[in-house]
């Protein structure tokens, strides 16, 4: 067994919410949480190690904030272009996560913003020009904008920082233009780590 995989197989240690970095912590106060929940303490470390991961859990169990913590400490609030992009199957989970991304987020100086259908482009367009770090959006709007070529999901010296699908079942059993969507998104996201993990 390599190193790499050696790491990769290691089981880590639940989190803690004392053993969060302070922005966090200051975050997690906002959104007035006492203590992480089952899910989120066994979830954060591994995607702070920044492994792949699947998380299956029910509904109000904390999945969102399992992965928006990592994301929230793991982007660079200094470079100005995405980093990190949720796909979520609705408009109105997209502004769910994107709302919670902002309480939980306000003080680390991560912009995001959340991308659907049905809507104007310009405050959209406005977001990326700014640099918004963290877009969530439904995968049409977020293909639109790829061709469009409003939007990039590659940073000069690398690809995306992180990539989540939620809820993946439902995204993963979906047909037709949607599934076409989800290929070509996944493609970009794939062939460009592809090319960096090679390089």
């Amino acid at each position: 067994m390599t190193k790499e995989l050696e790491k990769q197989t290691e089981v880590l240690p639940p989190a803690t919410l004392a053993g969060l970095p302070e922005r966090l912590r200051r975050g997690a106060a906002r959104a007035g949480w006492s203590e992480l929940m089952p899910v989120q303490a066994q979830a954060i470390p591994y995607l702070f190690a920044r492994r792949d991961m699947m998380i299956q859990s029910r509904t109000g169990s904390g999945k969102t904030g399992a992965f928006l913590m990592p994301i929230l400490e793991l982007v660079n609030p200094e470079k100005r272009a995405t980093q990190a992009l949720v796909l979520v199957p609705t408009r109105e989970l997209a502004q769910q996560v994107a709302g919670e991304a902002e309480i939980l987020g306000r003080t680390t100086g991560v912009r995001s913003i959340a991308v659907y259908g049905g809507v104007g482009y310009g405050q959209q367009l406005a977001a990326f020009k700014a640099g918004a770090h963290l877009v969530i959006g439904t995968p049409g709007r977020i293909l639109d904008h790829l061709l469009r070529r409003s939007l990039s999901l590659y940073l000069r010296d690398r690809t995306l920082e992180t990539f989540w699908m939620s809820p993946r079942p439902i995204l993963l059993k979906c047909d037709g233009f949607l599934a076409k969507t989800l290929v070509y998104i996944l493609s970009v996201v794939i062939c460009r780590q592809g090319r960096e993990r090679s390089a």
